[in-house]
């Protein structure tokens, strides 16, 4: 059974003649009857009864008739989800993302993108989290990327990829002689964070302490100057291992692994339950994976 079997069939009904039905179809009369009796051969029954001048309908070809019209229905359904969905995709693209992701991921994927649709109209929003799902769900954007899970039925997740926590440190600081940490070692010492709002924040306070208490204290707003403050300061903090490839050969004297790293973070597509939006994100989610270095797209 075909969806052009089904067509002839429509095709049929509304012509009440075979030559008719084929012309409207763009066939040849005898190619649309012996599809239509290789649909009867494949159900098992005739659908047509051709004793009649003009011919009828069976009363199962009537029954067959009303299930070929529901099924055509949804085939022209389908095929102008998918054709709006392209359309949305090559007119505009609102995207979010949390300023943890920005300065790395960006960079890597936002030129293939560009050049996959040039004629697209792109923005990119760069928010925390809290202010990203608000925009979502004013309709202010359309994805966002972020870290995940974030357990709200409303909204469809897409992993991108996952990455591990790095120390970072000063020269001046005690553990800076280690060539590897293990969370042992960090799991009592104070560090430096960003400011409240940032994911990041949250997810390292999970096993560290902040710097409460303590002689000096820094809220940074991004990790560039967290970094920076971290290299005069004598102090710790923990950036996304992504971030790292950008970096300079100095500053990565700065970096150490934690052996039984147990801080990661889970990053993926967000966007508003709707399916509508199902091929713009599995089309953004391809170009962003392919992007990304070998090791993350395992």
């Amino acid at each position: 059974m075909t969806i052009t079997q089904l067509q002839y069939l429509l095709a049929l009904e509304n012509h009440k003649n075979f030559v008719l039905a084929a012309e409207s179809c763009g066939v040849t009369q005898p190619t649309l009857s012996m599809q239509i009796q290789k649909l009867e051969q494949h159900l098992g029954f005739e659908l047509l009864d051709r004793s009649k001048h003009p011919f009828a309908f069976t009363q199962m070809g009537t029954l067959m008739l009303a299930h070929a019209k529901r099924i055509l229905a949804e085939v022209k359904q389908m095929e102008q989800v998918a054709k709006n969905t392209q359309n949305i995709f090559l007119s505009q693209l609102r995207l979010g993302i949390i300023p943890t992701i920005a300065p790395s991921l960006l960079p890597l994927f936002l030129d293939k993108l560009l050049g996959a649709y040039p004629d697209t109209h792109f923005s990119v929003t760069e928010q925390t989290t809290e202010i990203l799902l608000d925009l979502l769900r004013q309709g202010k954007i359309d994805f966002a990327m972020m870290s995940v899970p974030l357990h709200q039925e409303d909204l469809s997740e897409q992993s991108l990829y996952q990455e591990p926590f790095v120390a970072y440190m000063s020269a001046k600081h005690p553990l800076y002689h280690k060539t590897e940490l293990h969370m042992q070692d960090i799991a009592d010492i104070p560090v430096l964070l960003l400011q409240e709002g940032h994911c990041l924040r949250t997810q390292v306070l999970g096993v560290c302490k902040p710097l409460a208490g303590q002689k000096f204290i820094y809220d940074a707003g991004n990790l560039e100057s967290l970094r920076k403050v971290v290299e005069v300061s004598g102090g710790l903090t923990f950036i996304p291992e992504l971030s790292i490839y950008g970096l300079k050969e100095e500053e990565m004297e700065a970096v150490r692994y934690i052996a039984d790293n147990t801080m990661h973070r889970s990053i993926a597509l967000v966007s508003l339950k709707n399916q509508a939006a199902t091929y713009t994100a599995n089309t953004l989610v391809k170009i962003i994976q392919e992007a990304l270095p070998h090791k993350y797209q395992a």
